[in-house]
């Protein structure tokens, strides 16, 4: 690139619009490393600058386009990589022409490289999400994306921001850019306390609460100096690589107990889009939109019993199924209150259980051909939730919850 990119400058393979060297810098060299220790590896490209000749201060011309497909080219002739997403430009206000000239030049090329839009951060332009808003009305814009990543989606209230139009998509969600602090610093060092436990909490909240399958931390390792931007922000530590000395931090160990359990596959949708809890009035409700989906429900963590609890039970459970019964008519609403959900396995302190809906397993007597009772059930409501628990020596605990708020 030639340019600044927080850690020093890194130089480029297109330094002029004849000059191809695929040589110049460390990324080459790295991206074959990691290829060797994981044939699977997903390999992504975002540009943060480029040299003068390709449009100086404003990046989103053709000629940046054509630059990003010689450094794909270069990655698989040269090395024989396969690169797999390509970003825009970081945290850059987006422009939708170049987007969608992007996305051109890739197909012009004959690359199978997916875009990602737009790795802005919070207060940027009209929103980090705002793609989204501009892609559900832009046919071509709507097809030259094929995913929406952000930079550390989580708000100073410690919510995820992502948008109800960006869930609406179908497109997947990532948090491109993320790591346990705001990024804006100062970077603590990543002991525990100040960055395995967080990042363990970003990866869950992320994931269940964002909708985003996939975080990306900035940085991996740690390999510059303590007097540049940003020390310490990687999950380990490894800037003096002439002695050999490493320092495997437990941000590693967050972020193995959640990837060992991760398959690297195709995931239109996540989960989470699957379900949804709150409250109106003096009922809770589940919007569903699925069979055996988990659905998490929240109440006031001041409502919850310090003594261990083994089952959760929501009471007063009733629904609308849009499915037929044996008879060809379609069940409108009835009671279910008899087939309660149970939530085993709760942890004493937490204020939120994970219940599974699945109605097929509960239900018997269903002829062939014919679609399980409330398979197709998209709402329940109930009035509150029985919790049961038992301490060694004493009588069972039980303690009921009424709707006060669900999260």
């Amino acid at each position: 690139m030639d340019v600044n990119s927080t850690d020093g400058s890194e130089p480029s393979h297109l330094r002029a619009r004849e000059d191809h060297d695929y040589t110049r810098g460390y990324e080459w060299w790295l991206m074959v490393e990691a290829h060797k220790r994981n044939p699977n590896i997903i390999l992504d490209i975002l540009p943060w600058g480029a040299p003068g000749w390709v449009g100086k201060k404003d990046l989103y011309t053709p000629d940046m386009a054509e630059y990003m497909a010689d450094f794909i080219e270069g990655a698989r002739d040269k090395y024989g990589l396969t690169l797999r997403y390509a970003g825009v430009w970081n945290e850059t206000v987006y422009n939708a022409d170049y987007v969608k000239e992007l996305h051109r030049a890739l197909e012009r090329h004959h690359l199978d490289v997916k875009v990602v839009c737009c790795d802005e951060y919070i207060g940027e332009g009209k929103g980090q999400w705002a793609i989204a808003d501009e892609m559900k009305t832009d046919p071509a814009l709507n097809a030259a994306v094929d995913v929406i990543g952000v930079h550390y989606p989580l708000d100073d209230k410690g919510k995820t921001t992502t948008t109800d139009a960006a869930r609406k998509l179908g497109k997947p969600l990532w948090s491109s850019e993320d790591q346990p602090s705001s990024g804006a610093g100062p970077i603590l060092q990543r002991t525990w306390a100040v960055g395995g436990r967080i990042l363990a909490h970003l990866y869950n909240r992320n994931y269940l609460e964002g909708a985003m399958t996939k975080t990306e931390i900035w940085s991996p390792i740690t390999s510059y100096y303590d007097i540049l931007a940003a020390p310490n922000s990687g999950l380990m530590y490894a800037n003096t690589p002439w002695s050999g000395y490493y320092d495997v931090q437990s941000a590693i160990w967050a972020t193995a107990h959640t990837t060992q359990f991760a398959q690297l596959q195709a995931m239109p949708m996540s989960p989470i889009d699957l379900c949804r809890a709150g409250s109106e009035g003096d009922h809770g409700f589940l919007e569903l939109h699925g069979l055996k989906f988990p659905c998490a429900v929240g109440f006031q963590p001041e409502d919850i019993p310090t003594w261990p609890v083994y089952a959760a039970v929501l009471k007063g459970v009733s629904g609308v199924d849009a499915t037929h019964d044996g008879r060809g008519r379609i069940r409108k609403k009835m009671d279910i209150g008899r087939y309660p959900i149970v939530c085993p396995g709760y942890i004493a302190g937490q204020s939120k259980w994970i219940w599974h809906w699945a109605p097929g397993n509960r239900l018997n007597g269903n002829h062939l051909f014919q679609t399980p009772a409330w398979a197709s059930v998209t709402r329940l409501h109930f009035k509150g939730a029985i919790l049961i628990g038992k301490i060694p020596g004493r009588a069972p605990q039980v303690r009921f919850l009424k709707v006060i708020h669900i999260r």
